[in-house]
Formats: C-alpha cells, structure tokens, sequence
C-alpha cells in the first residue's frame, strides 16, 4: 500500500485531498464517514471529536501532542516532542510506582500490529503521517524485550552503549524478580526508557511493544536507526567497524547515497552452552564460547522507512525501500524465512537462548505463566537439549578482547552511579532464591536427567 500520495496531501495541508486518500486506501473503515473531520483535526487542531472510538481518540491526541497546530505547507520536518508530562489518555498512564516509568494499559492491545498496513485505521495513519514528520537529531537507538532477566540487564545496556547506542528503550512485563528496581535505576540516570506493558494473553508482548514503539512512542523518532531485539540477543559488528555503530552507519551512508536502505539484517550466531546445569558467574560473552550458525536474524531499521515490525525478525519497508545483509547486499523478503547460510560478513547477533539448565528453568516458567491461546513462550525441558549444543575446537568464537574490555569499562562506569552497584548486586545474590521459588515443586535435577536428549539439526 502507497502512502504517498496521503503524505503528499498531507504536506500540502490539504484537508479535502487528503480526506479523499485516506477514504480510497481505507474504504472499510468504520468510521469513514468522519475521514474529512479527523484530517481537519490533523492538520488544523482542535477539540477531539466526542464520538471517535476509544483506538481513534488515543491516535488524535497523540497527534495533538506532537504536531504544531495549525500545520503549514513550509513545516517540512518537525522536532522530537519532549515527554509528555502526563498521559495521553487513561490508555497510557506513568506508573504511580515510579515517574520514570510509562505504563501500557491492556487498551493498547490494538496497537499490536499483527495484519499489516492494510488492516490500519484512518486514524492510525494520519497519525503515522504525523510521525513521518518529526524530524531525528540523534543516530540509533535500541528496542528491547524483557521480563525476570534482572541479573543480564547490565550486560545488556553496558554491551549496547559500548557500541555507541545513544538510548534504550526496554519493555518489560510482570516480572517476577526484582529487575524492575535496577531499571528504574538506569532510567532514572536517562540511559534507558522502560515501558511496563499490561499482558491480557490476547496478543504477543513483543508484537505489542514492537507496535507502540512505532506508532505511539514518538520518542523514537528522536532517533533515525533503532535495532530490535530480545534481552539475550547482542549485536557484534565486524571488527573492522571496531564495535561502533557509527562506523557502520558511515559505511552504509556511503554504498547507500540515495537513503533507500530501511533495514540492515544481521544473521544469529546461535550459542550453545555444552547442557551445563548450573548457572556460573560472569558474563554470558565470556561464560559462552561456543556457538553454531542459524539463518534467522535481526533487524537494524531506519524507523521512518518501516511499516511494520510484526514479524520481529525482519521489518515491513515502505515501497521503494529494501532492507540489506550485513555486507549490505540487497534481501529478498518474499524468501526470507527459508532456510540459507548465514552470513557473518559484516556482523551477526550474538544469541544466548541456552545458557545453562537453571537460567533455563527460569525462562521456562516466565513462559508457561503467560495466559495465551497459543503460548509459543512456553517451550518443553526437552527443548534445552535438542536446541543445544556440545563445545568443540570447530565452534568456537570468543569474545574479541578489545569489546569485552569496553562492555566492562561500560559496566564499571553504571556501577558507579548512584544506586546502580547496589541493585544489580542485590538482584545477583537473590538468584539462587528466585530459582526456588520458580521451580518449587520441581526436582531440577531429575528433570534435567529426565529431559535429556542429543542435540537437534535445527539450524
């Protein structure tokens, strides 16, 4: 579906235009009727209409907070609103917990894009043409899911700043260790955004988060690049871009002199963890070593240019754009889910889905304890072994020394802002605790003997 001529409309601050597109691309809509009305609203402001259904309502007045009012014709770009001070709507509250936090209520759940542009709103699109408008000032940001994965936060934010990340922005839900105290730590010194989502079971969590990060978090549009992933997945440049973002973005910005590169795909490094049973300390780039090729990735997006990132792995690019390897070859996205060799060229994603049988039992029972019609998170003990590994001289890929001394110069220079050092080691010392109380009525031990089969050639 081509936006363009809506945003042409659009830019034109031409009411009845753009009312005719949207009426021509959305002819289904519900409320087409007050298509004219709603793109009024956009461009010139005012009150919000009294009959707009609860999803519209939240779109218009997020597009009243972030659009100057009336727009004209010579408002190409606009600036990154602030954030907002208080909510757009009983939809998307701040925590009474803490103000650093944004809360996602279960009225959100629509916004998990699960069909595509073509089962948008008339709503939500003239919000994403709002959007489209704000113009970004920084370079590249980071997406993150998680839940009960305290004692890996500081890995994570540490391991994406040393790359040169400029923000994350972390949606969590109910967690049931204390990583939510270091969070709100981190946030409150403004190196991360944490988003606590209401989960009902009706749509997938990432899908929700992935869908607000794109049409409602206008912070992003702060940034140009945002990278999404999971907390156990760690983007690794090539070397030769010395572990910087940057350096990567420069690179492209010069094979990609038109700007029609959306996305840069980076293929798993899956690691495997040789079945070991207890959790050890360290870090998970030195704890593991080990790993084997998968042809699944994630993506790198410029978000003005992505659709959609319902399919998580790879993004939905506006027409016109494509989305490259790590080598910046051009990707074929009708084929992307079928199997081929991964290729680490010009980087990979580090994923630690193993890890050792306890940590396992832990995201094992974060899974089964979502109500879901169709619980892909809930994954059988079983599954430990048969998507594992076993070590040996032809998989191994350590960490690069010059990057793990950054990750840990990163993680000295967190621990040493107020209150950090002391949450995140609190958080290490309750593992053992959390384990039991997760695993009560289980016998580990047994069900690890129980369970334990040879790896499977899924990959």
């Amino acid at each position: 579906m081509d936006l363009e001529p809506a945003r042409d409309a659009f830019a034109a601050v031409d009411v009845e235009r753009l009312a005719a597109e949207l009426a021509a691309l959305f002819p289904n809509d519900p409320e087409i009727a007050h298509v004219q009305e709603y793109a009024r609203f956009t461009l010139h402001g005012g009150a919000v209409p009294a009959d707009a259904s609860p999803a519209t309502r939240i779109f218009l007045e997020h597009i009243a907070r972030i659009s100057p009012h009336p727009v004209t014709a010579d408002q190409t770009r606009w600036p990154a609103p602030a954030p907002a001070p208080a909510p757009i709507s009983a939809a998307a509250t701040v925590s009474a917990s803490r103000a650093s936090r944004r809360f996602l209520s279960r009225d959100l759940d629509f916004i998990a894009d699960l069909s595509g542009i073509e089962r948008w709103s008339i709503a939500q699109t003239l919000n994403r043409l709002a959007m489209d408008r704000i113009e970004p000032k920084k370079r590249a940001a980071v997406v993150g899911t998680m839940r009960d994965d305290g004692i890996y936060i500081m890995e994570f934010v540490a391991h994406y700043l040393a790359l040169g990340f400029e923000h994350i922005f972390i949606y969590t839900n109910d967690n049931a260790d204390s990583s939510l105290d270091l969070l709100d730590v981190l946030s409150e010194h403004g190196l991360i955004t944490v988003l606590e989502s209401e989960v009902t079971g009706k749509v997938p969590p990432e899908a929700k988060a992935f869908g607000y990060a794109l049409h409602l978090l206008d912070d992003l549009r702060d940034y140009e690049w945002a990278l999404f992933v999971d907390s156990d997945e760690f983007l690794v440049p090539a070397s030769r871009y010395q572990f910087s973002i940057d350096a990567v973005l420069d690179a492209l910005a010069r094979e990609d002199s038109q700007g029609r590169v959306a996305g840069i795909c980076y293929d798993w490094l899956w690691f495997i963890s040789d079945m070991v049973f207890e959790r050890q300390p360290g870090l998970l780039c030195e704890r593991f070593q080990h790993a084997t090729p998968h042809w699944l990735a994630k993506c790198l997006v410029r978000v003005r240019d992505v659709i959609s990132m319902r399919h998580q792995h790879y993004p939905e690019v506006a027409p016109g754009f494509t989305v490259v390897d790590s080598l910046f070859e051009p990707l074929d996205l009708s084929t992307i889910w079928e199997r081929r060799q991964a290729q680490y060229g010009g980087g990979r994603i580090n994923h630690y889905w193993p890890r050792s049988f306890e940590e396992f039992a832990i995201k094992k029972a974060r899974g089964a304890s979502l109500v879901m019609e169709d619980n892909q998170y809930d994954r059988p003990y079983e599954q430990f072994f048969s998507w594992n590994g076993h070590s040996a001289a032809d998989n191994s890929h350590p960490t690069d020394p010059e990057h793990l001394q950054k990750v840990k110069d990163q993680i000295d220079a967190l621990r040493a802002l107020p209150g950090v050092a002391a949450v995140a080691d609190r958080i290490d010392s309750e593992f053992s605790g959390f384990l039991a109380r997760v695993t009560a009525k289980q016998d580990l031990r047994a069900e690890y003997a129980r369970s334990r089969t040879e790896p499977a050639d899924f990959f």
